[in-house]
């Protein structure tokens, strides 16, 4: 790759990283904030795997692609988890600060997935990043 291609594919990747997690964002809050029905496994709580899973994957966008995002991406997504649960209340849901637990354990994870996925990337194929 060219130097003269590299400030496109950079900002390139910037807008990747926030359109993703915007989108997820968007998703995250819409499911989180409108009835839904989650089916009830021989008693598992699916209701905090699930919002560990969508945390997860809410911040691995940044974890990949832009790590020095995470100072700003991860506060900003605990405080839309905390949100989130003030705010069920008042859309019929019912709140439960487990689910905030669950929503950090989600960041982390996918902090965590998201910064060794990115690192196996830079050893292998993508050492440009």
């Amino acid at each position: 790759m060219t130097r003269s291609l590299m400030p496109f594919y950079q900002r390139a990747i910037t807008a990747l990283t926030l359109l993703a997690t915007i989108a997820l964002a968007a998703v995250i809050s819409w499911l989180t904030l409108t009835p839904q029905d989650m089916p009830k496994v021989n008693d598992l709580p699916i209701d905090k795997l699930a919002h560990a899973a969508a945390f997860a994957a809410l911040i691995l966008p940044s974890a990949v692609l832009r790590p020095r995002f995470l100072w700003w991406t991860f506060p900003l997504a605990a405080l839309l988890g905390l949100g989130i649960e003030l705010a069920q209340p008042y859309v019929g849901r019912s709140q439960e600060w487990i689910d905030v637990v669950a929503d950090l354990a989600g960041l982390l994870a996918g902090t965590g997935l998201g910064l060794m996925l990115r690192r196996f990337l830079k050893s292998g194929p993508y050492k440009d990043w």
